[in-house]
């Protein structure tokens, strides 16, 4: 009986010290990227996501915008056009079920004029099935309804 609460104990020692997860992360960038020659262009985007999981939930907000400009210097009286200028910023949470099995949330305001529309509002709900999940990748795929408002 001694060696059998011994080796319990000694289970739970060695479980303690596993590395502890990360219960809060945050991915940032921002990108200029300015082109010349034949025809001159500039670039500019940021982006960020911002994740937070106290236990089987987690909470993520993220945002992007991206604006862009391009001009012909080979032609005179062209002015510097405006080619792209879109954002988008959210809200998500998902509830592990089980290890590869979650239910998830959310909604995305976003805008594009180029593609058609000034505002969309994105409205998602579904499951979210988990592939491969380790500290280097995640594997997933979402299953859901998405119910779009455009103006």
């Amino acid at each position: 009986m001694k060696l059998i609460s011994c080796l319990i104990l000694f289970s739970l020692v060695a479980k303690a010290q596993d590395k502890p997860k990360k219960i809060f992360s945050n991915e940032s960038s921002l990108s200029i990227v300015q082109t010349g020659g034949n025809a001159v262009s500039e670039s500019y985007n940021a982006e960020t996501v911002n994740k937070y999981k106290p236990g089987k939930r987690e909470y993520k907000a993220y945002g992007n915008y991206t604006l862009s400009y391009a001009d012909d210097p080979q032609v005179e009286g062209i002015d510097t056009e405006e080619t792209a200028r879109n954002w988008q910023a959210g809200a998500a949470t998902t509830l592990d079920l089980t290890d590869s099995i979650g239910l998830n949330t959310g909604i995305m305001y976003e805008g594009n004029e180029f593609a058609g529309y000034k505002q969309r509002e994105n409205f998602d709900v579904g499951t979210q099935y988990t592939f491969i999940k380790s500290d280097k990748l995640k594997s997933y795929a979402d299953f859901g309804y998405r119910y779009v408002i455009e103006r």
